[in-house]
């Protein structure tokens, strides 16, 4: 599927229309203080563990596309190292600021806001559109594993805080490897597995459908908790704190570019290397200001960078794809026709 620079512009603009209900409604004061809480849970323990598991079963499963699954895993893992080290490098200073500055320009919003872009983007064919939840759901287990273990220690700089036993027990690495257990056995679809017509064909169709309406419940809900979010903060402090204006250069613009010349450099499928593009370019990720205030970081800078990376995000991620369009066809085919 051809993703024009107009599709990604239409995308970010959806994604800026749901979050406006939200801050309007604030305004109104029509939502209590817990809303946000409340319905960030909805989808991180509700909406996104079926979203993932029905990804899964979108598509049937081919020993092809199993082994682009190992490679989307690979690359996920290789670009989540050289991200750690170039960030590592590039801001050195040991402070609370510092630690919220690296962990927000490692750790993209992945759930709540990059896969309901890449369903708008995909939206028009299903079958890549599966594809592209699986690479998402192979992301986000990386992203996970990562993040309660190194992404607690940046924040908390305790290592007695990592915990492995919340990386194995989070929702969405349950709903993933369940996916992957039905994907690798059941070979295809679990609504095409009974006799069409049968009573329990009507019965896994009725299951289906209900797990793909709670599914879908990620993007309106999730852009709607980024807008209760935006509308609390005054947009004058977005404006003037310079530890925000350092985490949105490196996690918008130099860790976009990172996964622009890995997507140059790797010769895998052109539906991979858009997952990895558009998940890397995404604002830092919500956990920030929660791990903050958790672990005893800077909860205040984590608050204004999440919320900055978020607004100018919605100029970043149209303008990086230009270049990505741009540079990485040519080059990727230039660069693998020679070698």
């Amino acid at each position: 599927m051809e993703i024009s620079f107009l599709d990604v512009l239409i995308s970010v603009a959806t994604l800026i229309l749901l979050m406006i209900p939200a801050i309007i409604l604030v305004k109104c004061k029509l939502l209590g203080e817990g809303a946000d809480k409340a319905l960030s849970n909805i989808v991180l323990y509700g909406a996104q563990p079926l979203m993932l598991l029905m990804g899964f079963q979108k598509r049937g499963y081919d020993p092809a596309f199993g082994l682009n699954m190992l490679i989307a895993l690979g690359v996920a893992i290789v670009t989540y190292a050289i991200t750690i080290l170039i960030v590592f490098l590039i801001h050195r200073e040991k402070s609370a600021k510092a630690n919220v500055l690296r962990y927000a320009s490692i750790f993209g919003n992945c759930g709540f806001m990059g896969i309901p872009f890449l369903q708008m983007l995909f939206q028009k064919d299903p079958i890549i559109l599966g594809e592209v939840l699986v690479y998402c759901a192979i992301i986000l287990t990386v992203w996970n594993s990562i993040n309660w273990t190194l992404g607690i220690y940046i924040v908390s700089g305790n290592k007695k805080d990592i915990s492995l036993k919340k990386v194995f027990l989070n929702p969405n690495i349950i709903a993933i490897l369940l996916g992957i257990i039905l994907f690798v056995t059941v070979q295809q679809p679990i609504a095409n597995v009974a006799v069409q017509g049968s009573t329990l064909d009507r019965i896994l169709e009725a299951f289906v459908g209900v797990c793909d309406t709670l599914a879908n419940l990620v993007t309106p809900l999730g852009m709607f908790v980024i807008g209760l979010k935006i509308s609390k903060v005054r947009f004058t402090r977005l404006l003037t704190d310079k530890y925000a204006y350092l985490a949105s250069l490196t996690k918008l613009i130099l860790v976009s570019v990172l996964s622009i010349i890995i997507c140059i450099l790797l010769p895998i499928s052109s539906t991979l290397k858009a997952v990895l593009f558009f998940t890397s370019s995404m604002p830092a990720a919500t956990s920030t200001a929660l791990f903050a205030t958790k672990f005893g970081g800077d909860a205040d800078t984590a608050s204004i960078v999440v919320l900055q990376t978020t607004v100018l995000s919605i100029l970043t991620i149209p303008l990086m794809y230009l270049l990505y369009s741009n540079v990485v066809p040519y080059l990727s085919s230039l660069i693998h026709g020679i070698v």
